[in-house]
């Protein structure tokens, strides 16, 4: 069975293993370079387990009526890059040891409802093959330890 993902509303500030889809690689060769550098700055601090910048969240993060319905509905947290005015966010799952960048992409798909649906049609069968391979070698290399 594989590990349910998070809906917290931030990245819990402890040391995670980063994932990434190859969407998601491809989307950040393309970036600028100080687009790629915001970013490897959030990436940077999900492995340290550091608190993320606060660029990286949306502005009413800390109002408790205001709730990420994308996040709450299907698990999919968006990360900005720089301020809430950039048009461009990662999107990724996050679970209790790792998180899956699944993709750069514009604000859009986080606005249209049905919650997730632009989301899922671009990562829903990529992230969930992800995830599996990712939980299997861990159980693996679990396995082989104890061995």
């Amino acid at each position: 069975m594989l590990e349910t993902y998070l809906t917290d509303d931030r990245i819990a500030a402890v040391p995670k293993e980063v994932f990434t889809t190859d969407d998601f690689d491809t989307a950040f060769s393309g970036l600028d370079r100080a687009d790629a550098l915001r970013a490897a700055e959030i990436i940077f601090a999900i492995q340290q387990g550091k608190a993320l910048p606060g660029f990286a969240y949306r502005p009413g993060i800390d109002n408790p009526n205001d709730v990420d319905d994308l996040l709450k509905a299907t698990g999919w947290m968006h990360l900005h890059f720089h301020s809430t005015d950039d048009d461009w966010l990662i999107y990724l799952k996050q679970f209790d040891t790792y998180v899956i960048l699944a993709g750069i992409a514009r604000h859009t798909p986080h606005f249209r409802k049905p919650y997730g649906t632009e989301l899922k049609r671009k990562w829903g069968t990529k992230v969930p093959k992800l995830q599996a391979k990712i939980e299997t070698e861990r159980r693996k290399r679990a396995s082989d330890e104890t061995e």
